[in-house]
């Protein structure tokens, strides 16, 4: 399934910005390919395969939006960048058909792939390696860091480790020392949660249990049964919204969250979640998420443009998600032509602390530096993006708690040894 961007809850000034970038829907075409594009190289074009149906489809519209958002900044005088969406309904085999169409039959040397980790390394490992084409992800996994790519995977995003370390450190801090954790059963689920085992045992906690479940079922009683068969002080979550909301559901019919604390990473929050919940369920529930230093002004700055452009506030992800974007787009201006090795060497250099320091806000005066052959160094919205040589970045956490059946934000944590 393809879809038109345009319902990501945009404003009729954004829609009018957008439809100026002329942003290709299901369809790409790579014109110009040889030589910088802000002197008149001609658009190129961005694949991204991204749920717009599945588990994570909520987080895939935020995807959208960004991306174009960032888009309106790359093209701000004159058109360099499109992107085209295919759907990977957030299944690995999926994932690989779509990534298929935008590499192989589309021809396109770039693409973004995966917002769960299980698509993001189902397309690298099928896709993007064997084929040689750069690949950026929205996935967490710390498999991705180990994967034998060449440099072609990248990701704007910090990785899973860091977040059990987090996670394991709060639960620690709240006195509770014996939880079970019921996880996706994929390739993010697992490696979190074998990370937060690791972290939580280092830390003196005892894990009853690792249970894994499998999205779309009915009924998930039987894992609940055996997360709590041993008494555990506290249950991890470590969920998509909409298996989630059922497992909260059960449990609270159960009477397990009157016996249990209720712990969690990120993607459990949703409006899936929020909106099919009796806040009682889950008041009470603390988490960790990755999370930009909200004190720098950039960021600041990125909420109040989301306000104006969206009428909203954007979730944590989608400063992520627009950094990435970002990073596509200067590496399409910054590489000598339009293949993946030009990309690959451009890439990486874009965020090093030896070159000027450029924000969004100043794209247009960093395109002009790439095109004099001056090297820049794109301070992220989301904080540093500085890609080390697995193509990670570092990241910061911060604590939320559910008060009142909505998610509030908390204090940043300090996970490190």
């Amino acid at each position: 399934m393809v879809s038109n961007s345009n319902d990501c809850g945009r404003s009729r000034r954004s829609f009018l910005r957008a439809s100026a970038a002329s942003v290709t829907i299901g369809t790409a075409a790579v014109s110009g390919c040889m030589g910088g594009l802000g002197s008149g190289g001609g658009t190129r074009t961005i694949g991204a395969a991204i749920p717009q149906t599945g588990e994570l489809s909520e987080f895939g519209a935020h995807y959208e939006r960004q991306s174009e958002f960032a888009l309106s900044f790359i093209n701000e005088d004159q058109e360099r960048l499109k992107m085209t969406y295919e759907d990977t309904q957030t299944a690995p085999n999926v994932g690989v058909t779509a990534a298929e169409k935008l590499v192989n039959q589309e021809g396109l040397p770039m693409l973004f792939a995966g917002l769960s980790s299980g698509v993001a390394l189902a397309v690298a490992r099928s896709v993007a390696i064997p084929n040689e084409t750069l690949m950026a992800t929205g996935g967490t996994s710390s498999k991705i860091s180990s994967l034998d790519d060449d440099d072609l995977v990248f990701r704007g995003s910090p990785p899973t480790q860091f977040q059990a370390r987090a996670l394991a450190t709060l639960v620690s801090g709240q006195d509770v020392n014996s939880t079970s954790v019921i996880f996706i059963n994929n390739d993010f689920g697992t490696a979190i949660s074998e990370e937060f085992k690791a972290s939580y045992e280092e830390l003196g906690g005892t894990v009853n249990e690792m249970i894994g479940y499998a999205p779309g079922k009915s009924s998930y009683k039987s894992q609940l049964n055996s997360a709590t068969a041993q008494d555990p002080e506290g249950i991890i979550f470590i969920a998509y919204p909409k298996a989630f909301t059922v497992m909260a559901k059960e449990a609270y019919e159960m009477g397990i969250k009157d016996e249990v604390r209720y712990f969690a990473n990120e993607t459990v929050r949703g409006a899936n979640v929020t909106n099919n919940l009796d806040g009682k369920a889950i008041n009470g529930m603390m988490g960790t998420q990755p999370n930009p230093p909200t004190n720098r002004g950039v960021y600041q700055q990125f909420i109040e443009d989301n306000k104006a452009e969206f009428d909203r506030e954007p979730i944590v992800w989608e400063a992520y998600y627009f950094d990435t974007t970002v990073l596509c787009g200067l590496a399409s201006v910054a590489a000598d032509s339009y293949d993946s090795d030009s990309l690959k060497q451009a890439v990486y250099p874009l965020s090093r602390p030896e070159g000027e320091t450029y924000t969004y806000k100043e794209i247009g005066d960093a395109i002009s530096a790439l095109e004099n052959g001056d090297p820049i160094n794109y301070d992220g919205v989301s904080g540093s993006v500085d890609l080390d040589q697995r193509g990670d970045v570092p990241g910061s956490y911060r604590r939320w708690e559910v008060v009142d059946g909505a998610f509030e934000e908390g204090d940043f944590i300090d996970y490190t040894e």
